[in-house]
C-alpha cells in the first residue's frame, strides 16, 4: 500500500511544482497531489494483478516444456513453487 515515504515524496514534488509554477492558487496545487496519489494507488493495484498474469505465462511455458518431442528431466518434472504459490493464488481469487 501506500506508505509515509511515497506520501512525504509526493507531497514535496507537488510544493517543488507549485512553487516553480508561479500560481497563487493552492486549490489547483492540492488537486495535482491528490490526482497523483491517486495515480500512485492504481500503479500498486497494476502491480498486484501482473502476479497473476505472470502465473499464468509459467504455466503455459511449463505445460509446453512437457509437450515436447524430447523432453528432458527438467521439463518432465518442472518446479512448480512459482504457479502454485498461495499469495498469487489468493491475489487472483480476490476482485480488486
Amino acid at each position: 500500500m501506500l506508505n509515509r515515504r511515497h506520501l512525504r515524496i509526493k507531497v514535496l514534488q507537488a510544493l517543488y511544482a507549485f512553487s516553480l509554477s508561479k500560481n497563487e492558487n493552492s486549490v489547483a496545487g492540492e488537486k495535482e497531489l491528490l490526482h497523483s496519489v491517486s495515480k500512485m494507488y492504481d500503479m500498486y493495484i497494476y502491480f498486484l494483478l501482473i502476479f497473476d498474469d505472470l502465473s499464468n505465462f509459467a504455466n503455459l511455458r511449463i505445460e509446453e516444456a512437457k509437450r515436447k518431442r524430447i523432453p528432458t528431466k527438467e521439463n518432465l518434472n518442472p518446479n512448480m513453487r512459482f504457479v502454485d504459490n498461495k499469495l498469487i493464488a489468493q491475489l487472483s481469487v480476490n476482485v480488486l
